[in-house]
């Protein structure tokens, strides 16, 4: 991350701690990274098998069977019991796959922010959280620093799993991305059978009630 957005963060409590420890004697600090980057219970993670889940179940799960690296009332560490790989932004800004090695919950010292893009996508992070912006170039920017009209920086495509599951984008956009403002292309005797469009705001299609497994056979592409 950039020195002029490490300058602007202002440490935890947990950091402080590490911090005067080690100030006036020699010291190891050895900490995951990522570290700081902290998001909201229902914010989805995209596993390299296509599959998504909430990193809050995510937690739920794997502190029942995984190993707990750190235990207090401000800040809770598990590393995973089976290994799994999300999809992730590397050095050179290229989506590759990443192992997890730990899961963090961490009690925010201040209230989390909500950012909204104008196509609907929704993302809640603490105030440090650094998104990718695009000014002269790429940088990354802490959220509270951002304005109406910044524009982030979000993935043209995403990558295929690497085995024969297929990404359930019906689910992706119900469950995680309800508030996208996309339409759909639907079937047209389906569309004369629920009284829409062929081509229709997707939450209009989600407002219909209908299974998503019947959506799935219905729906054609997406208009994002």
């Amino acid at each position: 991350m950039p020195d002029k957005v490490l300058k602007t963060i202002k440490p935890r409590k947990y950091q402080q701690e590490i911090y005067e420890n080690c100030r006036d004697k020699n010291c190891l600090v050895v900490l995951p990274t990522g570290i700081g980057k902290c998001m909201e219970y229902s914010e989805p993670l995209l596993f390299s098998d296509g599959s998504t889940k909430k990193i809050g179940k995510y937690f739920e799960e794997e502190i029942k069977r995984g190993r707990v690296l750190k235990c207090n009332k401000n800040h809770i560490s598990i590393k995973p019991k089976v290994t799994k790989k999300v999809i992730s932004l590397n050095d050179s800004f290229k989506l590759e796959e990443q192992e997890i090695i730990a899961i963090h919950k961490i009690k925010a010292d201040l209230p989390l922010l909500k950012i909204k893009t104008y196509a609907g996508a929704e993302i809640s992070v603490t105030p440090e959280h650094p998104l990718l912006t695009l000014n002269k170039n790429l940088e990354w920017t802490r959220a509270d620093h951002l304005k109406i009209d910044s524009p982030i920086a979000t993935p043209l495509k995403l990558p295929e799993p690497k085995n024969n599951r297929k990404i359930n984008i019906v689910h992706v956009f119900s469950e995680i991305n309800s508030n996208m403002n996309c339409y759909v292309k639907i079937k047209r005797d389906f569309a004369k059978k629920i009284n829409l469009n062929k081509e229709c705001k997707f939450k209009e299609l989600l407002n219909k009630k209908i299974d998503e497994k019947e959506l799935a056979k219905n729906i054609l592409y997406f208009i994002i």
